[in-house]
């Protein structure tokens, strides 16, 4: 900041400088404004300078005037001398509450305002300035500037206005680089307006291939209660150190192209609306070197990480704007600008790594970038979420290629299963009969439970027996429909070898289509059971012993170890969120 105040005073001297040398000063006059306009287009010097006039509206004088500042439509009045107007009183007599309004005037060359008075609004609409603007120790109470092309440079500073507003302003920077700024530098105003404004290079310029270090800058080292920038376009490096709001700052639907300096900038407690989408990637500390250039520092590089004085700098105004937005309630930039601040944390700890390559700061540095990857930094939960259900997915895919005690399908149930398909085939046996066999024990242990039931009637009560009696008659009901529904499906009746070949297409179409839906039966049921394995692991509910062996048992446990770790995280990143709001 100090390097940016000895460049401004510097600036602001040399433009004193140069515009008294070698102007030839009148005497202190009287001036009508239409008589002050007249001298400037018809001064046939290269320097025109008014020092210590009264510039008063005069009814008579004034009436050409007066009707070309509420004509839209009038040609422009072309003045090609540099203007000095120094120590000069801008009066309009009793109607201090009318503009002095300076409508469609195109200036060929520099124009400056020095420690001038004015009663009332000083405004200048649809005019040209092709070279430098500037306005120094003036005391106005409004400058307002409206449509109005600024080719130059433009600097404000150490005036006592009240209020200064730029509408449809187009400053293009088509000078050389290291001298054509944008200033504003007064530090008593009470509001400072900039709407629907655009602040670019020349197509010339444009051309060029010019570092960003050579862009001619935009510098707001104001003081002011109230601060509004609407709907402009910054394609230069814009400035904000040393700026201070008291009262309210609004920056809305603005678009900034380059760098943003924000070092040692001041916010109002409250009323401060300047969305961090504006903002992100841009920050950044701008300093003039003695080479009039910009030293732009981002903390990216490793030179710019071992600067720590302006790392430092750039980590609190990130923090500033941070606990803006947390103030705020505005959480969705409040999380983005921390994720940029804990990016150029993770770019320290990279250096530091490479500084000092020990197993601490490597495991330091890692864990910020696994962090970044995983809920950016506890500032998403649902990514974390996410990247935790590719995890699930991942060794649900492994498990399924390994047998597990939940479906038990492996390759000796597939033979055994084949087996009996073979046999069905080539025997007289029906679908019944492999379902009569296969559950032959079950049925005896139900005939075995009835003829118990009987044989104990007359020794138990009957409670007893009426209640037991339907649970026998359910089981077998349930062997009944199944049979029967075997009977009813068996299309083969006998064996294959025997059956004609129309019927041999049929059967073996028919029999196909089943094996396929059983097939995929099969795979659906692997599928959902190595999944629900996987979730039951990563969430380490427990199940006593782990239901799968060999390698996919270690798998189980990094797994599990992988969720507790993850999960973990997933909490400390919800309850932060859920804290914040």
């Amino acid at each position: 900041m100090k390097t940016k105040s000895l460049v401004l005073i510097s600036l602001l001297i040399c433009v004193f400088n140069v515009y008294t040398a070698g102007a030839q000063k009148t005497p202190k006059r009287t001036l009508s404004f239409q008589q002050w306009i007249d001298e400037m287009v018809n001064c046939k010097d290269s320097v025109y300078v008014l020092d210590g006039a009264d510039i008063i509206f005069d009814e008579t004088k004034d009436n050409e005037f007066g009707k070309r500042a509420q004509n839209d439509q009038a040609e422009d009045i072309i003045i090609h001398a540099d203007i000095v107007i120094k120590n000069c009183n801008f009066k309009t007599a009793q109607l201090t509450d009318e503009y002095i309004r300076l409508n469609h005037f195109t200036f060929r060359r520099n124009v400056m305002f020095w420690d001038n008075k004015a009663e009332s609004p000083i405004n200048f609409n649809n005019c040209t300035f092709n070279a430098r603007l500037d306005f120094l120790w003036n005391d106005f109470s409004y400058l307002f500037i409206y449509d109005t092309y600024l080719k130059g440079s433009f600097i404000e500073g150490h005036n006592n206005f009240a209020t200064i507003e730029f509408n449809n302003v187009v400053f293009e920077a088509n000078h050389d680089s290291k001298t054509c700024y944008f200033v504003l530098s007064s530090k008593s105003l009470k509001r400072v307006e900039i709407y629907n404004s655009k602040f670019q290079l020349s197509d010339s310029l444009k051309e060029l291939p010019i570092e960003p270090s050579m862009i001619p800058g935009i510098w707001f080292n104001v003081m002011t209660d109230n601060l509004t920038f609407n709907n402009n376009t910054f394609d230069l490096p814009v400035s904000f150190g040393g700026l201070t709001a008291h009262v309210d700052l609004a920056v809305k639907n603005c678009s900034f192209n380059n760098f943003i300096d924000v070092e040692a900038i001041n916010f109002p407690e409250r009323n401060i609306n300047f969305d961090w989408k504006m903002l992100s990637g841009r920050l950044s500390i701008l300093n003039q070197n003695d080479e009039g250039m910009l030293d732009i520092y981002q903390g990216k590089t490793d030179a710019e990480i071992a600067d720590f004085y302006h790392l430092k700098e750039l980590i609190a105004a990130y923090n500033k704007f941070f606990k803006i937005y947390r103030e705020r309630g505005d959480i969705e930039s409040a999380n983005a600008c921390f994720i940029e601040m804990k990016d150029l944390d993770t770019r320290r700890l990279k250096y530091n790594y490479e500084q000092s390559p020990t197993f601490e700061s490597y495991l330091s540095y890692k864990v910020n970038v696994f962090l970044k990857f995983f809920c950016d930094y506890g500032t998403n939960p649902p990514k974390s979420l996410i990247i935790s259900f590719y995890v699930i997915l991942i060794f649900s895919v492994f498990y399924f290629f390994f047998q597990s005690e939940w479906d038990n399908i492996s390759r000796s149930f597939l033979m055994r299963k084949s087996n009996k398909l073979l046999q069905y085939f080539r025997s007289e046996q029906k679908l019944e009969d492999f379902y009569s066999e296969q559950h032959k024990a079950e049925l005896q242990s139900w005939l075995a439970f009835r003829d118990n039931i009987i044989q104990s009637k007359k020794e138990v009560p009957l409670f007893i027996t009426l209640l037991l009696k339907p649970l026998y008659r359910i089981s077998v009901l349930h062997h009944k429909v199944t049979s029967w529904l075997y009977h009813r499906t068996d299309i083969l009746s006998g064996r294959w070898i025997d059956l004609k070949p129309a019927r041999k297409w049929f059967v073996a179409t028919t029999v196909s289509i089943s094996i396929i839906f059983y097939l995929v039966y099969l795979v659906a049921l692997r599928s959902f059971n190595a999944f629900f394995l996987s979730i039951n692991t990563f969430s380490t509910l427990g199940f006593g012993d782990i239901p799968v062996k060999g390698i996919s048992r270690y798998m189980a446990i990094l797994e599990g170890f992988l969720g507790w770790f993850l999960l973990s995280i997933f909490s400390v990143s919800l309850i932060s969120q859920i804290l914040q709001n």
